[in-house]
Protein backbone atom coordinates (compact mmCIF):
# COMPACT_ATOMS: atom_id res chain seq x y z
CA UNK A 1 0.00 0.00 0.00
CA UNK A 2 1.23 3.91 -0.68
CA UNK A 3 0.50 6.64 1.24
CA UNK A 4 -3.10 7.03 0.51
CA UNK A 5 -4.43 3.29 0.84
CA UNK A 6 -3.81 2.67 -2.63
CA UNK A 7 -2.44 -0.58 -3.58
CA UNK A 8 1.12 -0.44 -5.34
CA UNK A 9 2.11 -2.60 -8.45
CA UNK A 10 4.38 -5.52 -7.86
CA UNK A 11 7.60 -6.24 -10.10
CA UNK A 12 9.49 -9.28 -9.86
CA UNK A 13 11.13 -9.80 -6.51
CA UNK A 14 10.47 -7.81 -3.77
CA UNK A 15 10.42 -5.06 -5.28
CA UNK A 16 7.94 -2.32 -6.05
CA UNK A 17 6.96 0.38 -7.86
CA UNK A 18 6.81 3.81 -6.23
CA UNK A 19 3.13 5.11 -6.60
CA UNK A 20 2.20 7.47 -9.75
CA UNK A 21 3.08 11.00 -9.13
CA UNK A 22 1.38 13.45 -10.94
CA UNK A 23 2.14 14.29 -14.44
CA UNK A 24 3.43 17.62 -15.66
CA UNK A 25 1.50 19.86 -17.09
CA UNK A 26 1.92 22.55 -19.40
CA UNK A 27 0.11 25.33 -19.90
CA UNK A 28 -0.10 26.92 -23.29
CA UNK A 29 0.60 30.79 -23.59
CA UNK A 30 -1.25 33.62 -25.51
CA UNK A 31 1.54 34.84 -27.69
CA UNK A 32 1.94 38.17 -29.69
CA UNK A 33 2.14 36.84 -33.10
CA UNK A 34 3.17 39.96 -35.11
CA UNK A 35 5.87 40.58 -32.32
CA UNK A 36 7.40 36.91 -32.87
CA UNK A 37 7.42 37.30 -36.69
CA UNK A 38 8.65 41.33 -36.26
CA UNK A 39 11.34 39.96 -33.89
CA UNK A 40 12.36 37.23 -35.80
CA UNK A 41 12.79 39.37 -39.17
CA UNK A 42 14.42 42.14 -37.08
CA UNK A 43 17.21 39.60 -35.94
CA UNK A 44 17.66 38.77 -39.83
CA UNK A 45 16.62 35.33 -38.64
CA UNK A 46 15.01 32.68 -40.78
CA UNK A 47 11.80 30.48 -39.69
CA UNK A 48 14.36 27.29 -39.80
CA UNK A 49 17.22 28.97 -38.24
CA UNK A 50 14.99 30.26 -35.43
CA UNK A 51 12.90 26.23 -34.81
CA UNK A 52 16.54 24.70 -35.07
CA UNK A 53 18.08 26.69 -32.19
CA UNK A 54 14.47 26.61 -30.29
CA UNK A 55 14.12 23.15 -30.84
CA UNK A 56 11.32 23.22 -32.36
CA UNK A 57 10.00 22.48 -36.13
CA UNK A 58 10.09 25.06 -38.55
CA UNK A 59 6.36 24.52 -39.40
CA UNK A 60 5.30 25.02 -35.98
CA UNK A 61 7.01 28.14 -35.71
CA UNK A 62 5.20 29.22 -39.08
CA UNK A 63 2.03 28.27 -37.50
CA UNK A 64 3.01 30.36 -33.82
CA UNK A 65 3.40 32.96 -36.34
CA UNK A 66 -0.27 33.18 -37.64
CA UNK A 67 -1.32 32.99 -34.46
CA UNK A 68 -2.70 29.42 -34.65
CA UNK A 69 -1.54 27.82 -32.07
CA UNK A 70 -0.19 28.84 -28.12
CA UNK A 71 3.17 27.72 -27.11
CA UNK A 72 3.89 26.46 -23.53
CA UNK A 73 5.96 28.62 -21.42
CA UNK A 74 9.36 26.13 -22.34
CA UNK A 75 8.90 26.86 -25.91
CA UNK A 76 7.91 30.48 -25.29
CA UNK A 77 11.25 30.96 -23.06
CA UNK A 78 13.16 28.69 -25.78
CA UNK A 79 11.78 31.34 -28.57
CA UNK A 80 12.74 34.79 -26.42
CA UNK A 81 16.60 33.63 -25.55
CA UNK A 82 17.07 32.72 -29.55
CA UNK A 83 15.29 36.12 -30.59
CA UNK A 84 17.30 37.75 -27.32
CA UNK A 85 14.29 39.91 -25.89
CA UNK A 86 12.11 38.77 -22.67
CA UNK A 87 9.22 36.62 -22.91
CA UNK A 88 6.97 38.95 -22.19
CA UNK A 89 7.94 41.26 -25.36
CA UNK A 90 6.66 37.46 -27.14
CA UNK A 91 3.35 37.30 -24.79
CA UNK A 92 -0.21 38.69 -25.82
CA UNK A 93 -1.54 42.02 -23.78
CA UNK A 94 -4.67 41.56 -21.86
CA UNK A 95 -7.47 43.46 -22.91
CA UNK A 96 -10.25 44.74 -20.85
CA UNK A 97 -13.32 43.47 -22.21
CA UNK A 98 -15.78 45.72 -23.77
CA UNK A 99 -18.50 46.87 -21.32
Amino acid sequence: MDHTGQPVKALRGNRTLPPELPKRRSFPVAIDARALRSRRRAAFLSQAEVAEQAGISPAYLCELEKGLYKPSIARLRALARVLGCDIADLMADEQEPAA
